[in-house]
């Protein structure tokens, strides 16, 4: 008796297990719509990055991107890949491989793109400060998704972002490079052609464009080049064959190019200065004053030296300024 009275006093029905159960299944139905939310939007939402309005934070990027910690300038090679994989998404790496060098990149640059998806960076950004190597290697991953995923494969930005961009940039191109660098690593550095960095709502709408590679992925794939890609000086996009020179990174807050690169504007302007030549009419009279002294000197060559001694001999010898003096009373008196 005591036992069955137990199992009366603290058991329970079938009846009401059966309602809590449903009265749980309803109070946390909504969870399953949710975690289906969360496991469809995760993979996406890891494509994504971000970081205009978080600024340059080289703890989260390194966080983010599951890199090692900075390697510094010990080590140039293993410090360019380390900022390769802290600077780019993994999803672009796979979509554009780019084969990074060390090395110099020409008078006045501190880095250059070519098309056939090489990128060279100098070693003194390489040695340089975090923020400094980071931003250069997304400007010139920007650089390399132009050539390899914006048709015509030119180098130019998707016509959307030209259309928003307006009169902002002196050269599209870099802007758009520099509009990527801000996206991947926050960063407001900019190329030294550009007057100023990327706005803060154009960053965002490239962060639209980046954010997933099918979004600009062309449907016909260009064709390998070992010609590099020079900036076309039109305004509207046109292939051109040279290097993209880049003056970077972003020296007008750090210091090329800069990914501007060759001749620097300041050399430019010199070397416009410059003639390029003396002027042909003072060629011209150094010329003819040569041949006047050569001819003298042959046809006194060809005087006897009797007729000299003889002409030297009957040239009156008088002090300086007396035979001008003497004419000049002789020409006064007569008018008197």
């Amino acid at each position: 008796m005591l036992f069955g009275f137990t199992i009366a006093r603290y058991g329970a029905q079938s009846g009401d297990l059966t309602s809590l159960r449903i009265r749980a299944r309803r109070r946390f139905a909504w969870l399953l719509p949710l975690l289906g939310c969360i496991l469809l939007l995760a993979p996406r939402a890891g494509l994504a990055l971000n970081q205009v309005d978080s600024g340059f934070d080289l703890e989260e990027l390194v966080r983010l991107s599951g890199a090692a910690p900075d390697p510094g300038a010990g080590d140039l090679r293993a410090r360019l890949d380390w900022a390769t994989t802290v600077a780019i998404p993994p999803q672009w790496r796979r979509e554009v491989p780019v084969h990074w060098e060390v090395a110099h990149a020409g008078s006045g640059h501190l880095a250059l793109s070519y098309k056939e998806g090489r990128s060279v960076i100098s070693s003194r950004v390489v040695g340089g400060s975090a923020e400094l190597l980071l931003s250069t290697v997304a400007h010139e991953m920007g650089h390399q998704i132009a050539f390899e995923m914006v048709e015509p494969f030119n180098g130019y930005p998707p016509q959307g972002f030209i259309n928003r961009a307006g009169d902002h940039f002196s050269d599209i191109r870099e802007g758009w490079a520099d509009c990527v660098s801000r996206v991947w690593t926050g960063s407001r550095q900019h190329t030294l052609s550009e007057a100023r960095g990327c706005p803060h709502d154009l960053a965002h709408y490239a962060a639209t464009l980046i954010d997933d590679p099918a979004r600009l992925r062309p449907n016909i794939k260009p064709k390998a080049s070992l010609t590099p890609l020079s900036p076309s000086p039109s305004p509207g996009p046109s292939p051109s064959p040279s290097p993209s020179p880049i003056e970077h990174p972003l020296m007008n807050d750090y210091t090329d190019d800069g990914p501007s690169p060759g001749p620097t504007a300041a050399g430019d302007r010199a070397a416009e200065s410059m003639p390029d030549s003396f002027p042909r009419g003072l060629v011209l009279l150094i010329g003819l004053i040569c041949i006047a002294l050569i001819a003298a000197g042959r046809a006194l060559s060809r005087v006897p030296n009797e007729r000299l001694v003889e002409w030297a001999s009957r040239t009156p010898v008088r002090p300086r300024g007396v035979g001008l003096v003497s004419r000049l009373r002789k020409k006064i008196s007569r008018h008197l």
